[in-house]
């Protein structure tokens, strides 16, 4: 027989045998004994890696692409058998990308996790239903190792519940889509939830919602931006963190306080009413053995059009407030605190030393041009004595200086005739 046939028969051979084996093996992995067998390795898997019983409902193995799908998974933690589990998803999907035949090395290429759901409960003892591993693991593998290059999670919800501090919490409508860049050797994504809510006590509860869109690379991380709204207040926030092991954040922030919002939520209606603006620049940086409020650094300025404080006997208002402020070296300083009220003009000082600690504070402050009409409209019950006096109220551990005393002034006849109420 001419070599070139033998060579053609002998391929043929192996041609055939790789096709039997590969349709055997087709329906080995597609049988229910091997089905049963792959889901109680995994269980297995799951509870010496997390400490928590875990269920499969079923799952699919596809060759092209590769990729795995497991329905209905659930991990129990260490809460009552009749309460909602620690985690559950509907579908898991891993997409998979085949590194070497020979080695029979494969890379987890794609994350996608549908209507994943994490509750989480705290007893009275402050211990929590997160179970503990049975074993610790040894892999030493990075993140950036992976070679995750999508990751999607969709429609996820998280509870939190505590009997030991008066919390609850609840997130809605999770969605996480990180994608990797290449070209930059970065992970590109963004994080967002609706319809949060969180309660303390017998407080009411405050509506909250964030979106963020973020970059993270082996040398650091940032935020462009993150906004996160607390029922009709927001808080928006570009920052960038640089060195994991010994991070250092530089960024800037605006906050716009509604204070109707805290007003309804502490059930407190004594709090004023209005819109307060703070913006200002930040900065960290870790420094072994010294406190993090020492090594935090903030700037901005304070401004408000206006707030009012009702209560069943006064109706104040005070307008056109501004002012700088500083965070350094663990003290508060503000400068230039500027409003007007009374129908005159209040300017001060404010420095507080060792906020964390000692909080000794210094007040100077003045108060020009003000009106007695003005403050007899103001609080109508109030008994006029025919001169103005102003006091300053703080709190100071040690130190409160006052200003320029105000000048006796003369009440007018209508508020003499003022009764007391």
């Amino acid at each position: 027989m001419p070599l070139a046939k033998k060579i053609r028969r002998i391929a043929l051979v192996i041609a055939l045998l790789i096709v039997v084996v590969v349709i055997a093996g087709y329906f080995v992995l597609r049988s229910a004994a091997f089905h049963r067998y792959v889901i109680g390795k995994v269980n297995q898997k799951i509870q010496q890696s997390t400490g928590g019983r875990s269920e499969i409902g079923s799952y699919t193995f596809d060759l092209r692409p590769l990729v795995i799908t497991v329905n209905r998974l659930v991990i129990h933690g260490t809460e009552p058998a009749d309460t909602m589990p620690l985690f559950q998803s509907e579908r898991i999907t891993l997409g998979l990308k085949l590194v070497s035949l020979l080695h029979g090395k494969v890379d987890l290429n794609d994350i996608q996790i549908d209507h994943p759901v994490i509750n989480v409960v705290v007893d009275r003892n402050s211990q929590t239903n997160v179970p503990h591993p049975q074993s610790k693991s040894s892999s030493s593998t990075s993140i950036w190792d992976l070679g995750i290059q999508r990751l999607l999670i969709a429609n996820g919800e998280i509870y939190y519940s505590s009997k030991a501090t008066p919390l609850n919490a609840d997130l809605h409508e999770l969605l996480t889509r990180v994608q990797y860049d290449f070209i930059r050797q970065q992970y590109v994504g963004e994080l967002s939830y609706r319809n949060g809510h969180l309660r303390f006590g017998t407080y009411n509860p405050i509506d909250h919602d964030l979106n963020s869109h973020f970059t993270a690379s082996r040398s650091g991380m940032s935020f462009d931006p993150l906004v996160l709204r607390v029922a009709s207040s927001e808080l928006s926030l570009r920052a960038a963190v640089q060195n994991y092991s010994q991070p250092s954040l530089n960024g800037n922030y605006r906050v716009v306080l509604h204070t109707e919002d805290f007003r309804r939520m502490l059930r407190n209606t004594s709090l004023p009413l209005g819109t307060v603006t703070v913006a200002g620049s930040l900065s960290y940086q870790q420094i072994p053995g010294r406190p993090p409020l020492e090594a935090f650094v903030s700037t901005g300025q304070v401004s408000s059009p206006g707030l009012t404080l009702e209560t069943s006997t006064l109706r104040a208002a005070v307008y056109r407030i501004s002012g700088d402020y500083e965070v350094k070296n663990g003290d508060f300083i503000a400068r230039n605190l500027r409003a007007a009220l009374l129908g005159g003009e209040l300017n001060a000082n404010l420095s507080v030393h060792d906020v964390a600690v000692k909080r000794v504070s210094s007040l100077r402050a003045s108060l020009k041009g003000i009106s007695i009409q003005e403050a007899q409209r103001q609080s109508p019950r109030a008994r006029c004595s025919g001169k103005a006096r102003v006091v300053f109220a703080g709190f100071a551990q040690r130190h409160i200086h006052s200003g320029s005393r105000p000048r006796p002034t003369q009440c007018p006849s209508s508020a003499q005739r003022t009764r007391s109420g």
